[in-house]
């Protein structure tokens, strides 16, 4: 989960303002420090406020409880944008866990029921957005399936249930679970019966449906009140 933003009395800005006003009452040197302190301070507070700014919440219902996701447009701003598209659309309202692959991942948006996803909000498939260092490291990890190659994001994406290493640096990580892990893991503990695609591939699906009543963007997580 992501920590929550906070001003103890010992952040930054507190430091530097401490600094500035004991720098103020010397002489010309220190008062020049205390303008550049001034100016730090200044650039530390944009910066936060631009994180807090760029920070997006997304609430899932689903017939098992809310699952609250933060998302990440810095490191995926194509992922983002499209996954906010397709659900001002609503899109997945009313759409179900298609796969459930016990301890590894669940898996939503396949609206044609074939591993093959559905059209973007361009139209067609787009491509992957990875960094080396936004990891599939733990569980509760929200991300973009896609066909084995690197241009095929459209609208199928996947909730880890533990640490994958292997799928580091081939799928689209867009964010993680911030509540709800409850509703993950009992949504990953549900029955499954083996399936198989046209073309062969076998996976594990819900043998009863597990659903998707709606999903939004939000301005928190869905607990903060």
């Amino acid at each position: 989960m992501t920590n929550i933003n906070y001003i103890s009395a010992m952040d930054p800005q507190s430091v530097l303002l401490g600094l500035i006003v004991n720098a103020l009452s010397g002489g010309v040197m220190k008062r020049t420090i205390s303008i550049f302190l001034l100016a730090l301070i200044l650039i530390i507070s944009a910066a936060s406020f631009s994180n807090a700014a760029n920070t997006v919440y997304v609430n899932m219902k689903t017939d098992k409880g809310i699952i609250s996701f933060v998302l990440w447009p810095e490191i995926a701003p194509k992922g983002v944008e499209n996954f906010i598209a397709l659900i001002k659309k609503g899109f997945y309202n009313g759409t179900c866990f298609n796969r459930v692959e016990p301890n590894f991942v669940l898996q939503f948006g396949d609206v044609n029921a074939n591993l093959q996803g559905g059209a973007s909000m361009w139209g067609k498939d787009f491509s992957i957005e990875v960094r080396p260092d936004v990891k599939f490291d733990r569980p509760y990890i929200l991300a973009y399936g896609n066909q084995g190659n690197d241009h095929s994001n459209n609208t199928e994406l996947f909730i880890t249930l533990r640490p994958v290493e292997r799928l580091n640096m081939n799928y689209t990580i867009i964010g993680e679970v911030v509540s709800g892990e409850k509703v993950v893991d009992a949504i990953g503990n549900c029955a499954v019966v083996k399936t198989l695609t046209l073309d062969g591939f076998s996976y594990s699906k819900p043998l009863l449906q597990q659903k998707i009543i709606s999903i939004v963007v939000a301005e928190t997580d869905s607990t903060v009140k």
